[in-house]
């Protein structure tokens, strides 16, 4: 049976095709279409990751639907040449594809035309836009501005537009770069932007909306593998499937790159097959030209290039250190400035790792570590080709099973990482995190008892608001020998407001039972260096093992002030994190919510509308004359020492069965401590805290960035 036409425009893949980034195509298109709010948006992509190609997918997907929104896709990378050569080929782009998408015609993409000639084929209403376009190519190298600014002209003939540049980054580092105008001048609401660039490169060079995009994950680049090999005819096995996967860390292009160098036809299905056509591609096949381009690309003079190259090739040999800035400077024999840029564009790359220490190749990139192996072994006494093959084929071959085990434990890991970065000052109930309790009070109950249980527990903790969150390995590279990246994290954030830093180190552990006092000892030894090599005076540590700790590893958790967690708790956790989202939800009959102005009588309107309420409920006077009290100390308290911006106060009053629940939620950045004891010292503030703790029966107070929430609860006793 025939293969099926897949047709394509400016994308490389066939639609059905395209693995793994389908909800990212679809808020890309929902941009571009004007459905949301900015005007544009900045993919921050990780290098290889596919962010040309994502972009080229929506292009292709909006010009084959034919609505109103002109598409436009221009590829940075495509043109060589100087800043005034990548503007007019900006300004050529857009015209032509302007007069594509009029007539419905692609062929005109790949039609070499001047835009004189071209406007003899554009449709009527797009013929005073492309003959303005040719007046701006005219002028291009000596109005880079205009050229870039050129959609605008566009939208003013009363056209939309959705603008996609891939490659973004090598515009960052230009003199007068023309992300500055893309950052403020494309306004027009007609006009919507999808910039797209390496990370480090573009990260906080525009203001726009952004949008991460990293590389695929372990099911999501098997399946890329297998549709690739299928196009190809190629036989490959499952499993090697997912080893192409780990040996790319994901990377679509990557991937793509490897199998397109292998023959049509061809068959992979042992580790053997797999390595030799590897071991052809990093030594001088397709993956060697893809580095080697990218290289070229941050380093283009030819002779820094070569002594670039050999520095990275030193780098093997300090592997777990850093090689200082001063070596690239002395052995580049370039300006200070040019090799700080050198060395930058490697780290936009992500082919090192650059730190006040210096630099560090990127070890889990093994596609880089083998090619660079290869290059040195060339560069020594010229030894035969087909013997450095040889070798890397035997050492891949005998580190498959290692690795593709190692891929196999990272799917069943919890992912400690990003569950750090969702950490952003809940107040989560300590049963989620402390083995102890959950084992003595919630273990062997059912769901619902659980769930209901931890929703209604007092007794809660602060967590910090995670700013940054690594592998352990970033900050103490010695920890990859202990276990897989992804089993450890650290997270790197703020508490109390804002006003304390705050460090957590996470680590999951093996433990077929309950983790012992050894075991549990050892990891927190471990997680300690790492906080000690990283310069964290202050830490908490966090364990989880899959079935909790034994009594004794609890005592040694206690000693350390840290944290012990199965893994069944940390899932909880997970789902509670998850659900606690800003999103607005309907208050039920027996709530209350009201906004009211800080100020002297800000206390009298908030007791004067919870009494109101209370009265609906039967609530005892006494109990109604202790909340507010508390009511109104917990008012003062966001009057004075909130400084916030709107000068409003949210109460939201919460009639239960058997209790009440009061919050008083303000915007701005609360006093740091010292500020709050000289404040207390002052004024009778200082017993504030006090009063409320000994009038409710339970009272919070969480601090996230520049929002405070003061939650009072009463139980309700009859008089």
């Amino acid at each position: 049976m025939a293969e099926p036409r897949h047709d394509q425009i400016v994308g490389r893949v066939a639609a059905d095709r395209f693995v793994g980034r389908h909800d990212d195509l679809a808020r890309l298109i929902d941009h571009a279409r004007g459905n949301d709010d900015n005007n544009a948006v900045a993919v921050l992509a990780e290098p290889f990751s596919g962010s040309g190609e994502l972009l080229r997918q929506a292009y292709d997907r909006l010009f084959k639907e034919g609505g109103e929104t002109i598409p436009f896709f221009f590829d940075v990378r495509n043109f060589r040449g100087d800043l005034s050569s990548v503007a007019v080929a900006f300004v050529r782009s857009l015209a032509v594809q302007i007069v594509a998408f009029g007539r419905r015609d692609p062929s005109f993409l790949h039609i070499p035309r001047d835009l004189m000639s071209l406007a003899d084929h554009a449709a009527p209403k797009d013929l005073e836009i492309v003959t303005s376009l040719s007046e701006i190519e005219r002028n291009g190298c000596d109005d880079v501005q205009s050229c870039f600014a050129a959609p605008l002209l566009a939208a003013a003939g009363g056209r939309r537009l959705a603008v996609f540049v891939a490659g973004a980054e090598l515009l960052a580092g230009t003199e007068s770069s023309p992300l500055d105008l893309l950052g403020t001048g494309y306004r027009d609401p007609r006009v919507r932007l999808v910039l797209a660039g390496d990370r480090r490169a573009i990260y906080g060079k525009t203001s726009f909306q952004t949008m991460e995009l990293s590389s695929l994950g372990d099911s999501d680049a098997s399946e890329m593998a297998a549709a690739i090999a299928s196009s190809r005819d190629l036989k490959i096995a499952d499993h090697i499937c997912d080893l192409i996967g780990e040996m790319f860390t994901g990377s679509p292009a990557l991937i793509s790159a490897f199998l397109r160098g292998v023959p049509v036809g061809g068959e992979m299905t042992t580790y053997g097959d797999l390595a030799r056509e590897y071991a052809d591609s990093v030594c001088g096949g397709e993956l060697s030209l893809v580095i080697d381009e990218a290289v070229r690309m941050a380093v283009p003079d030819i002779e820094l290039r070569a002594r670039t190259i050999s520095i990275l090739c030193a780098h093997l040999d300090v592997s777990d250190g850093f090689v200082p800035i001063s070596f690239w400077q002395r052995h580049l024999k370039a300006s200070p400035d040019e090799a700080a840029r050198i060395v930058d564009a490697l780290n936009c790359a992500e082919f090192i790792d650059l730190s006040y220490a210096g630099t560090r190749i990127r070890q889990e990139k093994v596609f880089l570590t083998d090619h660079l192996w290869t290059v040195r072994k060339l560069s020594r006494s010229a030894p035969q080709r087909a013997l450095i093959i040889s070798e890397l084929v035997s050492d891949v071959a005998a580190r498959s099973p290692e690795m593709l085990e190692r891929a196999y434990r990272r799917r069943k890991a919890l992912g400690v990482r990003s569950i750090l970065e969702s950490f952003a000052s809940q107040a989560v109930s300590t049963a989620l995190l402390d083995f102890r309790r959950f084992r003595n009070e919630l273990r062997g109950a059912d769901p619902d008892k659980i769930e209901k249980a931890l929703k209604e527990d007092t007794q809660k903790l602060m967590l910090p608001a995670v700013s940054f969150a690594a592998n352990t390995a970033y900050f103490y590279p010695q920890f990859a020998e202990l276990c897989d990246l992804e089993r450890s994290a650290v997270g790197v954030g703020t508490a109390n407001g804002g006003s304390e830093r705050a460090v957590w180190l996470a680590a999951e552990i093996e433990s077929k039972l309950e983790a012992d006092a050894e075991t549990t000892e050892f990891w927190c030894d471990r997680l300690e260096m790492a906080a000690a090599n990283s310069g964290f005076e202050h830490f908490t540590i966090w364990l989880i093992a899959p079935e909790g700790f034994s009594e004794e590893a609890l005592d040694v958790l206690d000693k350390r002030y840290a944290f012990g967690s199965s893994r069944r708790q940390v899932e909880m956790l997970r789902s509670t994190l998850a659900s606690n989202t800003n999103a607005p939800k309907p208050r039920p009959a027996n709530e209350y919510e009201i906004t009211i102005p800080t100020g002297e009588e800000t206390e009298v309107a908030a007791v004067h509308a919870f009494e109101e309420a209370a009265r609906r409920f039967n609530i005892p006077q006494k109990t109604i004359n202790q909340i507010k009290t508390a009511l109104v100390e917990a008012c003062i308290n966001a009057s004075e020492h909130s400084n916030s911006p709107d000068g409003k106060i949210e109460l939201r009053f919460a009639f239960l069965p058997e209790r009440v629940d009061i919050e008083v939620l303000n915007r701005g950045v609360r006093m740091t401590r010292e500020k709050a004891d000289a404040a207390a010292a002052e004024s009778r503030r200082g017993w504030g805290l006090k009063l409320m703790k000994g009038l409710m029966d339970d009272v919070s107070i969480e601090s996230g960035e520049g929002r405070t929430t003061v939650r009072l609860s009463k139980h309700i006793s009859a008089e």
